[in-house]
Order: C-alpha cells, then structure tokens, then sequence
C-alpha cells in the first residue's frame, strides 16, 4: 500500500503561531506511521512556506529558531511546489490566514486536498460578526452584542464610549472579532476598562508623555517589553502617525524626542472590528464535534472549564497548565448535556463545518445553552479538549488523526 505523504501545516504569521507550532509538533508525532508520511511544512511570518527539519520540530517556541535559523532550519518550498512533495495538507494552522478560508482557497487553487472546513466554513468560523448576525437569525439563543468597527473608533472614541455604556451594563465582554486562542479578550468593569480593552481589541496601545517621561531608561525598556514585546495581542512590528518601528530602542528614541501629549502606538497585525457582549454567568463548556462519514455531525461529550485565578478561559488559562481544570465530561444531567450536544451538531451544520470543530458556549443560570464561539479548528496541543473529548469516546490521538484525515478526504 502506498503511504500518503501528509503535509502538516503550522507557524503561520498569526498571533497564535506558537500555538499551531505546538499543534503541529504533536500531530506529526501521532500520525499513524504505518499509513502516512508526516511532512513537516512551517510557514513563516512572511508566509513562505519551509520544508522543516525535523530537529527544529523539537525546538521549545518558533522564536528559538526563526529568524535567527532561517537559513539552516529546512528547505524554502515555491507555493506552487507544494504539490510535488505533499498528497494532502493538515492545517494545524489558527487565527489570520489559517482558519479564515486563506490557506484553504490557495491549496484549493493548487489542487492539493486539506483537512477540515472549507473555503465558506472557514471565514463563518473566523468572523464572529457575521458568525453572530447568522446566529441570530438561524433563532440561536444568543446573549447581547455591537460590533464596532476600527476607523470609526479611531475618529471619535469618545462617542462610542458613551454610547456602549448607556447601552450595556457592566461588566461586560469586549474582543478582538478574528482573533481565536481569547487573544484580545477583556472584561470591561468601567469606563477606564471599556476604552483600554477596546484599544486592545484594536491592537492599540495609548500612552501619555506626560508618563512617559517620569520613566527611567531601563523602565521605558520594561514597560515596551511587558507591552509590546511580551505581550501575544501586540507585537512588533509597530506604528506611530506613519512611523514605523521594529523594536524597542528606535520606538523609545522616538517617544523621548516627541513632544506631542499624547501617543496611540498600532500593532502591524491588527484587527479592524471589535465584539462588545455581555458577560454571562454560568457553566462554561467547550464541545467537540466530529463529522461522519454519512455527513452527519456527532458531538462528543462536552468539558467543563473551571477557572482558577481568571474572570474569563483567556490565553493563559488554555494554554498555561495549571491555570484552570477540564471535566470532561460535564456533570450535568442528562437533558443538559443533549442540548449541549444537539445545539452543538446543528450549527455545525448551519455554519458549514467539515470533519471537526469545537464550539464554545456557556450553560446560565437559567440553564439556558448559549454558544458564544464556533470555532472550524480545534487546538492539537497535547493538552487539548480535541484529544480529551477523543480518548472519553475511545479515540486514541492516533486514532483520531487518521478519522480527520480519511473524513476530510
């Protein structure tokens, strides 16, 4: 039998790269040897596609290696050569270009066969707007939104300041709308809160000269460091009225000559609509949904998320070990869980999902089932609710890999 060489896509130029090089890193582990091929390809923040060594699979982050090894890491691949080296893509990939229908119009275009939702599924997944309007009048039960959208933010804060305030009640939810992983997520308690979290969901950082000069050198350092460098919402490459600045030093020269009061410093990669919501109490759960051969979605038995030290599942309570506790499944009784799952299976299928997905949602306290987040690719990291749900159903990662695969063909 002729093994199928399985391209596992991962990297990629979005904020969640290092999240999908963790992905990547355990389902060319788990591929069944015996069946496929694991082709290591990585794509770069420039979106160049390498042949990876497998060595580097191996390496503790992307930045270990890329770009300070870019020249020793792999073999850079021509896009339109991809096909002469791989018989099918797994993406592995997540945020902007991964799961948004990007990378899935190329390999269609290039004819290369790929796992997971397609062109149209992908983009429902990624745009929380759209993703509500559908819910909504799909008859969804769905909890209180606006959207809001960059360039208008931009000309007049103020305005939509107080125009969210009178029409929502704190606190509340405020995020980034293309963004997975809760990256650009904050609970909005005032009205200081409001506007910082919606500069965040922006990719916008306001700074005051006024402040910024009672800093010392090494503390204007630490705090572009805690802010920008460090911090997965916002990263160089950035921008000041034009100016553009790829690390700390040329921004601080720039900030300690300027004069002007105040300063609004842009990440490159940004999103341009932001998601106001309420904040819902309940139980919060995460559902896998896995599609079967007959085209027919199954939900798996859904996982509780229990929080530790954090108002909300952020970044670092899904990625951080530690940071909050998975029941799967659920302690509910038993009609809970079927509108878990059947709410579930159905959007699934109103979204145009393919093969898997996860949605995220929360039970109230009226045992009410609100999805609040489809998501058309689930995390592969060795901790993930996709391979948790899986081994609860008797799925080995093994096992389920070879499902999507098979499935997605």
């Amino acid at each position: 039998m002729t093994k199928l060489k399985i391209g596992v896509f991962f990297g990629g130029r979005s904020k969640e790269r290092e999240v999908s090089f963790a992905g990547g890193r355990t389902v060319y582990d788990n591929l069944d040897r015996n069946l496929y091929i694991p082709v290591p390809i990585f794509i770069t923040k420039k979106n160049e596609f390498f042949k990876l060594k497998w060595e580097f699979i191996y390496k503790g982050s992307i930045k270990d290696f890329y770009p300070s090894q870019e020249e020793e890491m792999g073999e850079r691949i021509p896009m339109e050569n991809l096909k002469d080296i791989i018989d099918v893509a797994f993406l592995v990939l997540h945020g902007l270009d991964g799961e948004d229908g990007h990378i899935q119009g190329v390999l269609e275009w290039l004819n290369i066969p790929y796992t997971g939702s397609k062109v149209l599924g992908s983009a429902l997944g990624m745009s929380k707007f759209i993703q509500k309007e559908l819910m909504k009048n799909y008859g969804y039960k769905t909890n209180k939104y606006k959207f809001l959208f960059r360039d208008k933010w931009l000309k007049n804060r103020n305005l939509y300041l107080n125009e969210i305030t009178n029409e929502f009640n704190f606190p509340f939810v405020v995020k980034s709308a293309n963004q997975g992983s809760s990256i650009g997520v904050s609970i909005a308690h005032n009205a200081e809160d409001l506007e910082k979290a919606i500069d965040t969901g922006f990719g916008i950082l306001k700074l005051k000269k006024k402040f910024w000069d009672t800093l010392t050198s090494k503390d204007k350092y630490e705090f572009l460091k805690q802010n920008i460098t460090e911090k997965i919402e916002f990263e160089f490459p950035v921008s000041i009225d034009g100016n553009n600045f790829c690390d700390a030093y040329s921004l601080m020269n720039y900030l300690d000559s300027n004069t002007d009061e105040e300063f609004f410093i842009h990440a490159d990669i940004h999103d341009d609509e932001v998601l106001i919501e309420d904040f819902i109490s309940g139980k919060e759960f995460s559902c896998i949904v896995l599609q079967k051969k007959n085209e027919e979605p199954h939900a798996l038995f859904p996982t509780e998320i229990l929080l530790k030290d954090s108002e909300f599942f952020d970044y670092r309570s899904k990625y951080m070990l530690g940071a909050s506790m998975k029941v799967t499944p659920m302690q509910i009784v038993d009609d809970t869980m079927k509108n878990i799952r059947n709410t579930s299976a159905k959007l699934f299928k109103d979204l145009h999902f393919k093969v898997f997905a996860r949605m995220d949602g929360f039970i109230t306290n009226e045992n009410e089932v609100i999805i609040n987040d489809a998501n058309s690719i689930s995390g592969m990291e060795p901790i993930s609710l996709l391979f948790q749900q899986a081994v609860y159903s008797n799925l080995s990662p093994k096992q389920l890999l070879t499902f999507i695969i098979t499935n997605s063909l």
